[in-house]
């Protein structure tokens, strides 16, 4: 069994690769990669490498708050990847370790709902290379949570039946990761398909529902207490935010998805 789960990570690495071949050559342009998050990171790494902390960008307009827009992702573990290596390396290296990342955690998933090896890959594969997750290497405040969201119900279906604070810690940072990197509607989404996940796994072994419930709410507090230097600045910031204040009803139809599209 153990050799069947080896090729089978092994099939994920090979697509992994195959899609990546030209990586250390390779610089992500689509989007907002480029015009967006390339500078932003760049300005980041460099205020890293001098011994301070990314507090305020003094090139943007006559000078803007860095930490409290949260794109920065100045919390984030794996930003050491461009402050440690060669920006250009590192920058696109960050992107493609996030595939793997995808795969390998939807590969634990799969292990854990007791799939065997060959549909482990499959589903591994058909996530980490899905449509929407390729086309989010432009928009990488989006892209980053993603690769996560198997793990964060991994450790939540464990936290169902055997509640450790361990994983009831772990569970909580990954619940984070959209606040910590810019993405805070992902907050909600998440949270809805932890209250699916909780209703769509039954099991005698399993948390009644009120105590689970209990739970959830606890892992959210949790989380938000962990990235509270992350979140109290970006809602000081946010009153002066075009977000914050709303759009106009002829701005919205503009980034809705019409129903027509459905059938695609």
């Amino acid at each position: 069994m153990k050799v069947k789960n080896l090729i089978s990570v092994l099939f994920i690495l090979t697509a992994w690769m195959f899609f990546f071949h030209d990586l250390p050559g390779q610089l992500f342009i689509f989007r907002d990669a480029f015009p967006l998050f390339y500078p932003e990171w760049k300005f980041e790494a460099q205020v890293y490498a001098q011994g301070y902390f990314p507090l305020w960008n003094p090139y943007e307009y006559l000078g803007l708050p860095f930490l409290a827009i949260t794109l920065p992702a100045a919390f984030y573990p794996l930003i050491a990847l461009f402050c440690l290596l060669p920006f250009d390396l590192g920058f696109s290296l960050f992107i493609a370790v996030h595939y793997l990342l995808a795969g390998g955690c939807m590969w634990l998933l799969l292990r854990r709902l007791r799939l065997g090896p060959a549909t482990r890959s499959l589903g591994a594969i058909s996530y980490m290379l899905s449509g929407y997750l390729v086309s989010m290497q432009g928009t990488l405040n989006y892209l980053i949570p993603l690769p996560w969201l198997p793990l964060l119900l991994l450790a939540f279906d464990h936290l169902l039946t055997r509640p450790r604070l361990r994983t009831l810690l772990l569970a909580a940072a990954l619940f984070a990761v959209p606040l910590l990197v810019g993405d805070p509607q992902s907050e909600i989404i998440w949270l809805l398909i932890l209250l699916v996940w909780l209703l769509v796994r039954p099991s005698s072994k399993r948390l009644p529902p009120r105590p689970a419930l209990f739970l959830l709410a606890g892992l959210a507090a949790l989380s938000a207490s962990l990235i509270a230097l992350q979140v109290l600045p970006a809602l000081e910031l946010g009153p002066f935010s075009e977000k914050f204040s709303g759009y106009s009803f002829a701005e919205i139809p503009r980034w809705s998805f019409p129903p027509s599209r459905l059938s695609e």
